[in-house]
């Protein structure tokens, strides 16, 4: 039923779609200086990140960050509905509308969540990721 009611062919990144993502993130990241990001995993129809506190409220920033990776396929000709061009000259969107966003609310939940990420691209196959705009996460005392 979920299948039935998208507006669009489901989204499945490529490799050069992933890279791209991960530099428009990293651009989005430079230009709003809202949060550090201490896990990232970009996967074929979907991305994780761990960050540390937000200056925007944390859907803001998710559709700001989406936003900015669009731009980048955009400009890397990787949009993956790059020749489907809507009325007022965009395309659609390769993104959900609303994030699915859990909060880490201490210590523990971030040293669990920040490796939980981590194995996302390799439990999908895509092998591990690295990615330049990631920090190191030192936990405050406890």
């Amino acid at each position: 039923m979920a299948r039935a009611s998208l507006k669009y062919e489901p989204v499945r990144f490529n490799l050069a779609q992933i890279q791209s993502i991960a530099r428009g993130f990293e651009r989005g990241l430079t230009q709003f200086r809202a949060a550090p990001v201490f896990a990232c995993a970009i996967l074929r129809d979907h991305f994780h990140l761990v960050i540390g506190r937000c200056r925007y409220d944390v859907r803001r920033f998710a559709g700001r960050l989406k936003g900015a990776a669009t731009k980048q396929l955009l400009a890397d000709g990787l949009h993956p509905f790059q020749r489907l061009v809507l009325p007022d000259g965009s395309r659609p969107s390769p993104w959900s509308v609303k994030p699915w966003v859990v909060y880490c609310d201490s210590v523990d939940d971030m040293l669990r969540d920040i490796p939980y990420v981590e194995r996302n691209p390799v439990k999908a196959g895509l092998g591990p990721q690295e990615w330049s705009f990631v920090a190191l996460y030192v936990p405050q005392e406890r």
